[in-house]
C-alpha cells in the first residue's frame, strides 16, 4: 500500500513540475506579447471583463454612452450559468451563429492546460485551435501556438523541423582534403569485384555528388556496349571524369593537377618536357621522326646534370580557389534562402532537447531527450543527461531548446553512455530496441543458432528474409 502511494506521489511531483515550467515559460511570453503596441485587442483581461459587465447589466457609475453603444454592437450579452452570470459574445464564423463565452486573459493557461494536456492528450495547433474555437471566444492564435510551444511534453514529441543555416566545407590548398567512398557493386559482381573504391579531392569539385555520377555513367556504358564487365569501363571513366569541366573550379581536374589542357581528339600529340631558365617547356615530336633505324654506337661518359625542381606555377590553383570560393557563397545563399533556415547557436548550461535517431526508439517513445550543454567545441555540443554524458557530441541541427524542468545538477556528473541507452532509459524500456525487434536474413530453413530468431527463441517474422526464401522457413507461425 505504501509503495503505491509513494508511486502517486513521484507522479504527482513530476506532473507537478511539468505545469510549474509551462506555466511560467507561457505567462512571460504573454506579458511580453500583451505589453507591444500593436497587440491584438481580442484580448479581453478581468478588469476589462467586469467593466463590459457592468455596462451591459447597468450598473456602471457615470456610465460613458458611446462605450455602451460599442459593447452591445459588438454583441456581447449576459447568460446566466450554473456558476452564475457570465459574458458570452455572439459572433459568426464560417456561415454559422456562434454565441460562446469569452475567456479571460488571466484564465488563458487554466482554459487551455486542461483542454491540451488533460482532456485531448497533447493534440496538435490545429485541433486544438478547433476545440477552442467551440468553446471560447478571446483566445488568438498566437497564444495558442506558444502555449504548445512551451508545453514541456511537447517539446519532447516534436520532430526536427527547424534546419540551421549550412556552411561550406572549405580546403586550403590543393589535395588538402580527400573524400574516399566505396560503390557497392556486389549485385552485380564482376570477377572477384563487388566494390568500386574511388577517392577525389575537394579542390576538384563534383564532391557531392561523385558517387551519383559514377554510377550514371557505369549504367549507360554497360547499356550502350551490352556488357556486364565494369571493371572494364572504369578506367574510361575516371578519364571522362578528369577531363569533364567543372562548374565549381571552371577548370577540368585534369588542368588543376597537371597545369596544361589534355590532349583530346584530333588535337592530341606527343611532346618532350624541357627546362629552359628555370621554366618548363614542352616540344613537339614529329612520330615519323621518332622510329629511326637503331644504329650501334660507342658509349660516351655520360655527364649527370643536376636539374633544380622547378615548382609548378600557381597560377591555376588561385583561380581554382577563387571559383570555389564563389560557388561556396553562391551555395550558401541558394540553400540559406530556403524555409526553416536560421542560425542555430547555443551556450554552456542551456537547456535542449535532442533527436533520438528513429532506429533508437518504438512506435510509441519519445523523440526527444532533454538535457543540459556542458560543453562547446566549435559546431559541436556535449550533452548532459540525467542518466549520464552522451558519448558523441552534437551538431546544432540535432538539437531543439527545451523549456520544460530539468531536476539535476549537470556538473556533478561524470559517467558516459550512448544515445540509444539514453533513449531506452528515458523511455522506460527494460530492454534496448536491438533485443526486441530481431530479425533475421537467413536463406535456410532458420532451424539452427546460426539464425538471430532461432539463437532468441523468437519465431521470424515478415520483416526476416526475403520472400523468395520464406517458403524454406520452418521457424515461423503456421
Amino acid at each position: 500500500m505504501s509503495v503505491s502511494i509513494s508511486t502517486e506521489q513521484a507522479v504527482q511531483e513530476i506532473e507537478s513540475a511539468l505545469r510549474k515550467a509551462h506555466l511560467e515559460a507561457f505567462e512571460k511570453f504573454l506579458k511580453q506579447y500583451t505589453e507591444k503596441e500593436d497587440s491584438t485587442s481580442i484580448i479581453i483581461t478581468q478588469e476589462k471583463y467586469g467593466t463590459i459587465m457592468k455596462y451591459l447589466d447597468n450598473s456602471m457609475p457615470n456610465p460613458d454612452p458611446n462605450e455602451r453603444f460599442h459593447y452591445k454592437k459588438q454583441q456581447f450579452n449576459i447568460q446566466l450559468t450554473e456558476n452564475g452570470p457570465k459574458l458570452y459574445r455572439q459572433f459568426k464564423r464560417r456561415k454559422q451563429e456562434l454565441n460562446l463565452p469569452v475567456a479571460v486573459q488571466e484564465n488563458f493557461f487554466d482554459i487551455l492546460y486542461d483542454l491540451h494536456s488533460v482532456q485531448r492528450g497533447h493534440v496538435g495547433i490545429y485541433k486544438m485551435e478547433q476545440q477552442i474555437y467551440l468553446r471560447f471566444y478571446g483566445i488568438p492564435r498566437i497564444v495558442l501556438i506558444n502555449f504548445i510551444k512551451f508545453c514541456p511534453i511537447c517539446n519532447l514529441k516534436q520532430v526536427q523541423v527547424i534546419q540551421p543555416r549550412i556552411k561550406a566545407i572549405r580546403s586550403s590548398d590543393f589535395i588538402s582534403r580527400i573524400q574516399i567512398d566505396l560503390i557497392d557493386m556486389r549485385h552485380k559482381p564482376c570477377t572477384r569485384f563487388g566494390r568500386i573504391y574511388s577517392w577525389i579531392s575537394h579542390g576538384q569539385g563534383l564532391v557531392e555528388q561523385s558517387n551519383g555520377t559514377v554510377e550514371r555513367m557505369l549504367t549507360a556504358m554497360m547499356a550502350q556496349f551490352n556488357t556486364n564487365d565494369w571493371v572494364s569501363l572504369l578506367p574510361k571513366i575516371m578519364f571522362n571524369l578528369n577531363t569533364q569541366h567543372s562548374s565549381s573550379t571552371n577548370h577540368m581536374p585534369y588542368e588543376i593537377v597537371f597545369n596544361c589542357k589534355p590532349n583530346l581528339g584530333n588535337e592530341k600529340k606527343f611532346v618532350e618536357t624541357s627546362y629552359e631558365n628555370d621554366k618548363e617547356v614542352e616540344n613537339e615530336i614529329i612520330v615519323e621522326q621518332v622510329v629511326q633505324p637503331v644504329v650501334e654506337q660507342v658509349a660516351q661518359p655520360v655527364v649527370e646534370q643536376v636539374v633544380e625542381p622547378v615548382e609548378p606555377t600557381t597560377k591555376t590553383r588561385k583561380l581554382v580557389s577563387l571559383n570555389q570560393e564563389k560557388a561556396a557563397k553562391k551555395m550558401e545563399e541558394k540553400h540559406n534562402k530556403k524555409r526553416n533556415k536560421r542560425t542555430l547557436e547555443f551556450d554552456v548550461g542551456d537547456k535542449v532537447r535532442v533527436l533520438i535517431p528513429r532506429i533508437d526508439r518504438g512506435g510509441s517513445d519519445l523523440p526527444r531527450l532533454p538535457g543540459f550543454i556542458s560543453r562547446k567545441s566549435g559546431e559541436f555540443y556535449e550533452i548532459v543527461t540525467e542518466f549520464g554524458i552522451l558519448n558523441d557530441c552534437l551538431r546544432a541541427g540535432d538539437l531543439e531548446m527545451y523549456h520544460g524542468p530539468l531536476n539535476f545538477d549537470y556538473k556533478s556528473i561524470k559517467s558516459r553512455l550512448p544515445l540509444r541507452k539514453a533513449a531506452m532509459l528515458v523511455n522506460k524500456r527494460s530492454k534496448d530496441l536491438k533485443e526486441i525487434e530481431i530479425s533475421c536474413e537467413c536463406n535456410g530453413m532458420c532451424s539452427n543458432n546460426r539464425c538471430k530468431c532461432f539463437k532468441a527463441e523468437m519465431k521470424c517474422n515478415s520483416h526476416c528474409h526475403s520472400k523468395s526464401c520464406s517458403g524454406s522457413c520452418e521457424n515461423k507461425e503456421n
